[in-house]
């Protein structure tokens, strides 16, 4: 688990068994939570996902492939 912390945005990169399209639906649902916003986009071929968050945020998930033979992913956390 690696995190940064920028202006207007927090960045997390994390390792997952999971599948990339069920996390990124998971991640960007909880993201979406109080928005008043329920579109969530979402790339089929690859699990990266996009959504609208609480006060104008947006949230953004993508997988980076693979290293020391694990999924690794990015989520971040974006202010307005």
């Amino acid at each position: 688990l690696s995190v940064k912390l920028m202006p207007k945005r927090c960045s997390m990169v994390f390792s997952s068994k999971e599948k990339p399209t069920q996390l990124g639906l998971v991640l960007a649902l909880e993201a979406g939570l109080d928005s008043g916003s329920n579109e969530i986009w979402v790339d089929p071929d690859n699990g990266a996902s996009v959504t609208k968050g609480k006060d104008g945020t947006t949230f953004e998930f993508a997988p980076l492939g693979r290293a020391n033979g694990r999924n690794m992913y990015r989520a971040v956390l974006i202010a307005p």
